[in-house]
């Protein structure tokens, strides 16, 4: 439901004008990355109407950097059509209410420097990473839990140790804290992994350029599946991350073209190999 909006557009209209759906969208990414929906609100819960009100100040900047630039009449009511722009008098009505957009980019900034989101995104490829581990071992799927991640993460021996330094990243906080960071993130992790993954490849990405925005969100396609995927034993579901748990792409949005290698902790490997040998 979260794309439905663009759905009464035609596609030859869609396709015209693909560069804003992918504004739009990215738009609306932006705003549930600092919002994400599973919120500790107590009481009344206003994340909603945030994001909404981020999201129309996204747009809006957008639309008005577009008229600045002087964009042809019929580009100007495409971008309010795919925006769903109010007429003016919203605007009169709501104006105290607005969201600036030097905050949004100051929350975006402010997560940066705390670093939560290289936090789950650490997680989120750690998860990968150990399913992959499992899946080359005598178990042959793609196994992962929390718990068993973050001790990879965290380590048992020194970073001194050659083999550690090559094997894993140094841990970005302690056990507690790469739970709850999931906890905040985890329906957004697969955007929040895909960009931090994006910044980290190409120091000029940005969510201000339709190529940069095609690929982050295939990326984020490539990991939710790869998330979708991961078993634990532990739990009744054996998923790790129900297809719900997830926030969906947009029906257009595919992994086809995405080729990321994973590579396995080979320590844990030769550890699972080792320790079923001993019982054989």
């Amino acid at each position: 439901m979260i794309w439905n909006k663009h759905k009464d557009f035609s596609s030859e209209f869609l396709t015209k004008y693909h560069d804003y759906v992918l504004y739009d969208v990215a738009h609306r990414i932006k705003a549930f990355l600092l919002y994400p929906p599973n919120c500790s609100c107590e009481g009344i819960c206003q994340c909603e109407s945030i994001r909404d009100k981020i999201v129309l100040s996204l747009n809006m900047d957008f639309l008005h950097q577009a008229q600045e630039r002087s964009a042809s009449s019929d580009q100007l009511n495409a971008m309010k059509m795919i925006f769903k722009i109010p007429d003016d008098s919203y605007f009169k009505a709501n104006y105290a209410r607005s969201y600036p957009v030097w905050l949004i980019e100051e929350r975006l900034s402010q997560e940066d420097r705390k670093k939560n989101f290289k936090i789950v995104e650490q997680l989120v490829w750690g998860l990968l990473r150990l399913a992959k581990t499992y899946e080359l071992s005598v178990f042959k799927e793609p196994r992962a839990s929390i718990n068993e991640a973050v001790e990879i993460i965290l380590g048992d021996t020194p970073l001194k140790t050659k083999t550690k330094q090559l094997d894993r990243e140094p841990p970005l906080c302690g056990e507690k804290g790469y739970g709850v960071q999931l906890n905040i993130y985890k329906s957004v992790c697969h955007f929040v992994a895909a960009y931090e993954h994006m910044k980290e490849d190409n120091p000029s990405f940005s969510l201000t350029q339709p190529e940069h925005i095609e690929a982050f969100l295939s990326l984020s396609h490539w990991i939710r599946n790869k998330l979708l995927k991961l078993k634990t034993p532990n739990i009744k579901e054996n998923s790790l991350f129900p297809d719900k748990a997830l926030l969906p792409l947009p029906a257009w949005v595919n992994s086809d073209d995405v080729h990321v290698s994973i590579e396995p902790f080979e320590h844990k490997l030769q550890k699972i190999n080792d320790s079923l040998q001993k019982v054989a």
